[in-house]
C-alpha cells in the first residue's frame, strides 16, 4: 500500500466527517422548524484492495442522507389525528347549541312556559280581570319569542357549520394539489437512488394536516411518491388530485367533483361537522318544532271552544252541533307558521287581550273553564312527546347538554392520545439539539484524526527525501 493510498483513505475521511458536520448543521439549523425530519449520514466502508498480503480498506464512503422516520409512527398518529380533531370541532359546535337553550336560566324557555302556564292559573282564579288577560297575552308573547329566537339561533348555528363544511372541502382540496405537486417534484429528485428528505417532510406535514380533516390512509409507492386513499377511493394519486365538493340539499354532504355518490368523511373534522350539523342540530331543531306544534295544537284546542268577548255570539254556540265556542285560536293557524321560527298569536289575540276566552259559556264573565283547563295542561298536555311540554323541553335540553359533554369528555381522550403519539414520533424524528452537538464533536475529532493521517504521511514522505540526500 503506497502513501498515496494512505492519503486517499484520509482525504475520504476528512470528506465523510466534512459531510457529517453539515448534515449535523442542518439539523440544528432546523431544530424549531415545524414537520422537520432529523436527518443522518450513512456512512459505508469504501471497497478493499486485494494484494497477496491481504485486503486492506480505502477508507470511508458517504452513502446517502436519509430521514429518521418510522412509518409505523406516522400511521399511528395519524390514525389519532381524525378524530382528536373530529371531536374538537363537534364539541366545538355542540357548545354553541347548548348555550343557544342557555338553561337553567330565568329567560329561558322553560322560565318561559312556566309564566305562560303560571297566568292561565291566575286568569282562572280572576276570569273577569282585563289585566289578568293581559298578562296571558303579554307571558305568550315572550314565550313564542324565546322559542322563535331558539330557532332562528339554532338555524344560523347550522348556516355556520355549513360555512365550516365548505371551508374544509375548500382545504382538502388545496393540501392534495400540494400533496400532487410534491410528488411530482420527488419522484424525478429520488431517480438517482437519493432520498429528496426536505420535500418529503413538507408532503409528511401537509399529510398530517389533511389526516386531520378526513381520515386517510397513505400508500408509499417505489418512485416515491404517496396516493392517499380516502374511503376507498384515491384522493391523490401520485400528481393527480381529486376534489371533493358540497352536494346540493338540506342534508350536508360531499362527493367526489362530478359523481353524485356521497363519500364517508369518516371520524376526521369534516365528517363531524356533517354530522353534528345533520343529526345533533337537526335533532335539536325537530324537537323545537315538534315543541311548538304541539303547544300551538292543543292551546288552541281548548281556547276555540271557550268565549271570546269580542267576538260577541260569533261562533257555534249550539250544544247539539258541536264544538261549542267562538272559534277563536289563541296561536296563529297558518301552516307556514305551525313552528319554533314562525310560532306567533292569532290575529285577534294579539290585537286585543280581550279576545282571550276564559269560559265555556256564551256572556258569562265569570266561567273560568276554559282557563282552568288551560292551566292543566301544564301536567298533561295530549299531542306533547311524554304528554308533557316541560318534560319534552327538558328532555331536548338533556339530550343537547349529555351530547356535549361526551363530546369535550372523547376530545380530551383523543388530544392525549395524539399527544403521545406525537410524542413517540418526536423521539425518533425529532432533533435533540444536546444530542447533535455531541455529533459535532465527535465527527470534529474525527476529523481532526483524519488531518493527523495526513500530517504522519507527510512526514513519512519527508523522511524518504533526506535519505536520499
Amino acid at each position: 500500500m503506497s502513501l498515496g493510498s494512505i492519503l486517499s483513505l484520509a482525504r475520504t475521511a476528512i470528506l465523510a466527517n466534512q459531510s457529517a458536520i453539515e448534515v449535523t448543521g442542518h439539523n440544528i439549523a432546523n431544530a424549531e422548524t415545524e414537520g422537520y425530519t432529523r436527518q443522518e449520514l450513512q456512512l459505508v466502508p469504501g471497497p478493499p484492495l486485494q494484494t497477496p498480503q491481504g485486503n486492506f480498506g480505502l477508507g470511508v464512503n458517504v452513502r446517502t442522507v436519509s430521514r429518521a422516520r418510522d412509518a409505523l409512527l406516522d400511521q399511528n398518529l395519524r390514525t389519532q389525528l381524525a378524530p382528536s380533531a373530529g371531536y374538537a370541532a363537534r364539541s366545538d359546535v355542540l357548545g354553541s347549541l347548548q348555550q343557544v337553550f342557555g338553561e337553567p336560566s330565568d329567560t329561558g324557555i322553560a322560565s318561559a312556559l312556566d309564566a305562560f302556564w303560571n297566568s292561565w292559573s291566575d286568569l282562572a282564579s280572576n276570569p273577569a280581570s282585563a289585566g289578568a288577560k293581559s298578562v296571558v297575552q303579554q307571558r305568550a308573547i315572550a314565550l313564542t319569542s324565546r322559542i322563535s329566537t331558539a330557532a332562528g339561533q339554532i338555524d344560523t348555528l347550522t348556516a355556520n357549520v355549513r360555512a365550516q363544511v365548505v371551508d374544509t372541502v375548500t382545504q382538502v382540496n388545496r393540501l392534495s394539489h400540494q400533496i400532487g405537486e410534491l410528488n411530482l417534484q420527488i419522484v424525478p429528485a429520488e431517480s438517482g437512488g437519493h432520498t429528496a428528505n426536505d420535500l418529503r417532510d413538507q408532503r409528511d406535514k401537509l399529510i398530517d394536516q389533511l389526516s386531520s380533516l378526513v381520515p386517510v390512509s397513505v400508500i408509499d409507492r417505489n418512485d416515491g411518491s404517496d396516493q392517499i386513499m380516502l374511503g376507498g377511493r384515491p384522493l391523490v394519486d401520485g400528481s393527480v388530485s381529486h376534489d371533493l365538493t358540497l352536494l346540493p340539499g338540506t342534508t350536508i354532504s360531499v362527493a367526489f367533483a362530478g359523481e353524485s355518490e356521497a363519500v364517508n368523511a369518516g371520524s376526521g373534522k369534516l365528517g363531524a361537522l356533517m354530522q353534528v350539523a345533520n343529526v345533533d342540530i337537526g335533532h335539536a331543531r325537530t324537537a323545537l318544532d315538534t315543541l311548538a306544534s304541539a303547544l300551538i295544537t292543543d292551546v288552541n284546542a281548548l281556547h276555540i271552544t271557550g268565549w271570546s268577548p269580542p267576538s260577541g255570539a260569533g261562533g257555534n254556540w249550539n250544544p247539539l252541533a258541536g264544538p261549542t265556542g267562538s272559534n277563536i285560536p289563541f296561536f296563529d293557524t297558518a301552516p307556514a307558521n305551525a313552528n319554533a321560527l314562525n310560532i306567533r298569536l292569532s290575529a285577534q289575540v294579539a290585537a286585543n287581550a280581550d279576545a282571550i276566552s276564559v269560559g265555556d259559556a256564551l256572556d258569562a264573565p265569570g266561567n273560568n273553564k276554559v282557563a282552568l283547563q288551560l292551566a292543566a295542561l301544564r301536567d298533561f298536555s295530549p299531542t306533547a312527546p311524554g304528554n308533557s311540554f316541560s318534560g319534552a323541553y327538558g328532555v331536548l335540553v338533556s339530550q343537547v347538554a349529555t351530547t356535549t359533554r361526551a363530546a369535550s369528555d372523547s376530545q380530551q381522550v383523543a388530544s392525549t392520545l395524539v399527544s403521545q403519539a406525537a410524542d413517540r414520533r418526536d423521539a425518533v424524528s425529532g432533533v435533540n439539539t444536546d444530542e447533535e452537538l455531541m455529533r459535532i464533536m465527535r465527527y470534529q475529532q474525527a476529523y481532526a484524526a483524519a488531518a493527523k493521517v495526513v500530517s504522519a504521511v507527510d512526514d513519512m514522505a519527508q523522511t524518504l527525501l533526506d535519505m536520499k540526500r
